[in-house]
Order: C-alpha cells, then sequence, then structure tokens
C-alpha cells in the first residue's frame, strides 16, 4: 500500500514538474511566427476595428506600412513620419508599425498584400509597380524632367495627378501621397565622361523594362537586380556601377566598393505611398481627413528632407573617397536625346497616349 500512495505521488511530482516545459514550449513556438505574418495578424485587427459608424474617431485603427528600403533614405523617412505624425494627429485613434529594410517581402510581393489587404500601406519607387500598373511607366519617361522645380510641378498638375489617381483606385489602392528622392545619379568603377564611356558598362539597374532599355540605348549592359545582392557583387566584380539617388547610395555605403560618382540626373525617382483602397474607405471620416491633412504636410516636408539629405550624401560620398564627375552640359544633352529617341515610344506603348499627352502637358513640353 505505501509503494503504491509513493508511486501516486512520484506521478503527480513529474506532471508539475512538466507543466512549466509545456507552457514554454508553447511560447516559443508562438513568438517564431514571421514578420509577415504579424503584419497579416494586424491587418485583421484593423479590418474589426477600422470600421464604424463613422460619427467619432474613437474607434482605434491599427496599419502596418512596408518599404524596402535602407534607414536614413527619403522612403524610409517617410514611412516613419507618417506612423509618428499620425498617431499624434489622431491621439492614437490610429497606430501600427513600420517595416523598413523589405522584411514583409519585395515591392512588388507587398504591392500584392497591399491590394488583398494583408497590409494597409506601401511607400516605395513607382518604377516598381510598372508590372502591375502599366500606366505608371509614364513616369519614368526620360529627357523631359529637368529640375527638381519642373519635375515637383509635374507630378502636383491637377490633371495628372486625377489620372494617376484613377489607375490606383481602379487596382484597389489609394494614392496618398507622390513625392521623390531627387534624380537617379550614377556610382561607378569606370570613369564616365563621355557618351563613349557608357558602352559596355556593367549595371545594375531596377527591373523595369524602361529602365533596362535607357541604358541599352547608351551602349550599357543592364542588370536587373536585387538590392541586397548589389554591394557583394560590386565587391566582386560582376557589376561595374549601379543607380540611384545620392541618399540611397551614400546609405548603402557604395562608396566602399566604387570609385566614381557621377551626376547624370537620368531619371526622377519619384516614391509613391499608397494603402488598401477598402481600408481607407472603412476609416471614419476624421481619420481619413487626419491621414490627408498628415500626407500634404508630410509631402512638403519629404522634398525639404529630400534636397538636404542628398546635399549631404553627396558631400560625405566624396569624404569617403568617391570621385565627382559632372558631365558637360552637352554630354547630358546628348543623352537625354538618344535615350528619349529609344525609350519615349517604349514608354508610349506601356503607359498609352492618354497619359503620355496628360504628363507631357504636366510637364509644360510639346512633344
Amino acid at each position: 500500500m505505501k509503494k503504491k500512495i509513493l508511486s501516486l505521488m512520484l506521478c503527480a511530482a513529474l506532471c508539475v514538474g512538466l507543466l512549466p516545459a509545456c507552457s514554454s514550449s508553447a511560447s516559443s513556438s508562438s513568438d517564431s511566427g514571421s514578420t509577415t505574418a504579424a503584419a497579416a495578424s494586424e491587418s485583421e485587427a484593423a479590418d474589426d476595428t477600422a470600421s464604424d459608424s463613422g460619427d467619432t474617431g474613437a474607434t482605434t485603427a491599427t496599419y502596418s506600412i512596408s518599404a524596402n528600403a535602407t534607414e536614413g533614405t527619403v522612403t524610409a523617412y517617410i514611412c516613419q513620419q507618417f506612423d509618428e505624425m499620425l498617431q499624434e494627429s489622431t491621439g492614437g485613434n490610429m497606430s501600427g508599425n513600420v517595416y523598413l529594410n523589405g522584411s514583409l517581402g519585395n515591392d512588388t510581393e507587398v504591392a500584392e498584400q497591399v491590394m488583398s489587404g494583408q497590409v494597409e500601406f506601401l511607400c516605395t519607387n513607382s518604377a516598381n509597380l510598372v508590372t502591375m500598373m502599366s500606366e505608371l511607366a509614364v513616369l519614368d519617361m526620360p529627357g523631359i524632367l529637368t529640375s527638381l522645380e519642373q519635375a515637383r510641378a509635374t507630378m502636383d498638375d491637377e490633371d495628372f495627378r486625377a489620372a494617376l489617381d484613377e489607375v490606383f483606385e481602379s487596382n484597389g489602392l489609394k494614392l496618398l501621397m507622390l513625392s521623390d528622392q531627387g534624380f537617379r545619379q550614377t556610382s561607378s568603377n569606370k570613369e564616365l565622361r563621355e557618351v563613349e564611356d557608357f558602352s559596355g558598362l556593367a549595371i545594375r539597374t531596377m527591373e523595369n523594362s524602361i529602365h533596362m532599355a535607357y541604358w541599352e540605348s547608351l551602349g550599357a549592359n543592364p542588370t536587373p537586380m536585387n538590392r541586397s545582392e548589389v554591394f557583394i557583387s560590386l565587391q566582386q566584380g560582376l557589376l561595374e556601377a549601379q543607380e540611384d539617388p545620392y541618399c540611397s547610395i551614400e546609405a548603402n555605403n557604395y562608396a566602399e566598393v566604387q570609385e566614381y560618382i557621377i551626376e547624370t540626373n537620368h531619371i526622377f525617382s519619384n516614391i509613391i505611398f499608397i494603402c488598401n483602397l477598402d481600408y481607407y474607405n472603412s476609416l471614419s471620416e476624421e481619420n481619413r481627413t487626419a491621414m490627408e491633412d498628415v500626407c500634404s504636410e508630410l509631402l512638403e516636408d519629404s522634398r525639404t528632407y529630400c534636397d538636404q539629405v542628398n546635399e549631404e550624401a553627396l558631400t560625405a560620398l566624396q569624404e569617403e573617397g568617391m570621385e565627382y564627375i559632372q558631365l558637360e552640359e552637352s554630354v547630358l544633352e546628348e543623352i537625354s536625346e538618344i535615350t528619349y529617341e529609344a525609350v519615349a515610344p517604349l514608354v508610349s506603348e506601356e503607359a498609352g497616349e492618354e497619359m503620355v499627352n496628360l504628363f507631357m502637358a504636366a510637364a509644360g513640353v510639346s512633344e
């Protein structure tokens, strides 16, 4: 009888001892979920909380913001400032998380998630979404936008912006802001001063047919490549060059593997800030107004920030040892003529004549 009682006591002790281990295992399993799953969970919460009667802003709306961008770039700045300003503006009635460095996926993948409602916001270069919305190819038209003032006035043109709004809404998206990172420039391990120097240049580009056609028209060999692979490819000599706004070149430490920084001003680098259209429509009127007010203020703020960080980045790149090359005006004009002649027909084919005409009118240029 004593043996039986002792056996029962030992079993009970073992069960009690195992409980913490079981609890710990469950907790560990729960914590191991991916950031994408976390964002999707937040999105589901947003669906539950964002819908309200519309008469007050009391309901909390949660969200996720994604960008395949490095800290210090204009894209990252927009995401972080929007999140901070919106939470402050709504008194915490809207709150969320910012995911940088492509932690939720590349821009095309996240755009699909935004369309489906898994992620609420995406901040990216418009060139990344041309395969999904061909009309956006017009934003990569070379040789037309020649100054920041002209380029920004073009983006702000009422008729052109209305046409872009329709494109996004027809794809289940809301275009909240059309900002920029300035013009794209070229970093290289090959000295580039004349048009002929671009011939045979192994350069990384975005995965965009318009961008690739641009470089091909100059005789270069463009290679689309994920951002994460660029540094080591430059370091190992698989690539000679890449192209980005100054702030991105500096933020990605390309001065460590590139000798020259060339002011090519070849394509205006737009940044679009979009959200899921159903999510936008589900918000209270008060929250929608707060969001639009934040975007309006942030647009001007982001442009000021853009100009500042690009100027600082160019100085930093030179201090880090890169030689700055400012192409002669005659060379820039020759490049513009060559690339426009080769690329403009492709842009018209992709974007459509109507969108091209609106763009040209907004830019103050007659074909």
